[in-house]
């Protein structure tokens, strides 16, 4: 069956490499006129008005929004597409990929006996991070976050790579991360900008969140994490693969080269990726 992926941005190319191989993905277009031309997983964007020159059988709208997926439905509906229409967003509210990431890590990590604590750097409400307390109940989880959004220091840095702002992600606070939490009493705030809350304690560490979004605390969370993980131990990278905040990847990709080390890509919709302490 011929398909075609509505969205070249992060949850168009999971959907790419998630898609059976039972369908023939013949078109991947997109309403940004600045990805026309570019490459995508080997397909090229297109706009679209040419979508209905490929012929498919069945649409995926790659938005993980599902007020976004309803709007692009009518916009393909307008387009005179009369064939099947699935959503990412559908997928992503029955299954999370991410949390199945974690859990076989998770046992991993308890089967293998790697010691040390948890944490997480970029916590913003704190989702991500209950699902670590919930999942290492009995290990002190360790939570750094300005609680502040970020920081204008950060976005210098970050000019050319993303549209981020001072203060994105400010809708948050230490009262409601601790509200989340399911045991609360294992954890650990640190307040600020990242790498200023560096504990004093020497601290080795079996897994990591990181998940800062941004080029400099990437950077600054790979240099004071990697060193102190345990043997076994896993440092997960959310946005490795994430079209929004490309210098995730530049910080990844630099520390990767330095140290001659190598990272596990995961099929999730968060782009992560999964590097391992031999």
């Amino acid at each position: 069956m011929k398909a075609a992926i509505f969205g070249a941005g992060q949850g168009g190319n999971a959907l790419i490499n998630l898609i059976s191989s039972d369908y023939e993905i013949v078109a991947c277009f997109d309403n940004n006129p600045s990805k026309w031309g570019s490459i995508v997983l080997g397909l090229t964007v297109i706009q679209p008005d040419k979508l209905l020159d490929y012929n498919p059988e069945i649409i995926w709208t790659g938005s993980l929004n599902a007020d976004a997926a309803i709007d692009m439905e009518n916009q393909i509906r307008d387009l005179g597409f009369d064939g099947i229409i699935k959503h990412a967003s559908d997928f992503k509210t029955k299954y999370d990929l991410r949390l199945a990431e974690l859990r076989l890590i998770g046992s991993e990590i308890r089967k293998r006996k790697v010691a040390g604590a948890i944490a997480e750097l970029g916590v913003y409400q704190g989702e991500f991070a209950r699902e670590l307390n919930q999942n290492f109940s009995d290990r002190k989880l360790y939570l750094f976050d300005t609680f502040d959004g970020f920081q204008s220091e950060d976005i210098v840095s970050e000019r050319g790579l993303s549209k981020a702002k001072a203060g994105d992600f400010s809708d948050t606070s230490e009262a409601t991360i601790l509200s989340h939490m399911p045991f609360p009493g294992q954890v650990e705030i640190l307040k600020g900008r990242f790498p200023e809350t560096i504990p004093d304690l020497e601290i080795r560490y079996a897994l990591v969140s990181l998940d800062a979004d941004l080029y400099e605390p990437t950077r600054h969370g790979l240099d004071y994490f990697y060193p102190r993980l345990s043997s076994g131990g896993v440092i997960l990278i959310h946005d490795y693969n994430s079209t929004q905040f490309p210098g995730v990847k530049r910080a990844v990709d630099e520390y990767l080269s330095k140290h001659s080390l190598y990272l596990i890509p995961l099929c999730d919709f968060h782009g992560t990726a999964m590097l391992i302490k031999p």
